[in-house]
């Protein structure tokens, strides 16, 4: 309603009410220094109210929306990459090649107590059953889902914690390939991608190269991975 003036609205609509409420309250305490004390009261609420209001009015303004905390969380993480995009672009054909083995084996070594357990639980329920051992094919198969899903969630973060050096692989990759870099918007779009979010992108954006960055990182788990 009140467009651009909508904070100062809230705070002085803020000030007026937190001034009524605290000089009622400051009225009701009584006391022989009533006179110093409702005019105090009032004060400090005007103030709170003030701050309250405007707040309330436009919280974007003070806390920012959820887009642009999320922005906040992940530029560090762009900038990283380009931190690193030096010391990439420095590696052989060869050395760039290795890095994919290289990841792949810091991906496995992390991840082995999990893949071991799920192998474990997975030969169990190869094996012959007796009835009478108590535990049922559907409390094992249970068990399995979750150690599963316990994989996945280790797997996702040894690939959040690869993630800087892998994107700018793939940037160096793509520079030498097909002589397009990637762009900082694009590698952000990329991380958004890898979270499992909607990166909106207009025609012409580079949607296309943006793809090629969580693709290559989720394929080092040897799982499918849907373009």
């Amino acid at each position: 309603m009140f467009g651009k003036y909508s904070m100062l609205v809230g705070a002085l609509i803020g000030a007026a009410a937190g001034a009524l409420i605290g000089g009622i309250i400051g009225v009701l305490l009584g006391g022989n220094d009533i006179g110093v004390r409702a005019p105090l009261a009032a004060m400090v609420g005007m103030l709170l109210g003030a701050v309250t209001g405007g707040v309330a009015a436009d919280p974007k303004k003070v806390f920012g929306s959820k887009n642009d905390r999320e922005l906040k969380r992940l530029w560090p993480i762009v900038h990283r990459v380009g931190e690193l995009e030096e010391a990439i672009a420095a590696l052989t054909d060869e050395q760039l090649a290795a890095k994919t083995v290289e990841f792949r084996a810091r991906l496995r070594e992390a991840t082995a107590a999990e893949r071991e357990r799920l192998e474990q639980l997975r030969r169990r329920l190869r094996e012959p059953r007796d009835p009478d051992q108590g535990e049922s094919v559907d409390d094992l198969r249970e068990e399995i889902k979750q150690q599963e899903d316990a994989l996945y969630q280790a797997e996702r973060q040894v690939l959040d914690e690869i993630l800087p050096e892998a994107f700018a692989c793939v940037r160096e990759a793509s520079r030498r390939t097909i002589g397009l870099r990637h762009y900082d918007v694009q590698i952000l779009g990329g991380i958004v991608l890898h979270e499992g979010k909607i990166s909106e992108m207009k025609t012409g954006e580079g949607k296309t190269l943006v793809a090629t960055l969580p693709i290559y990182l989720n394929a080092l788990t040897g799982r499918g991975v849907p373009l």
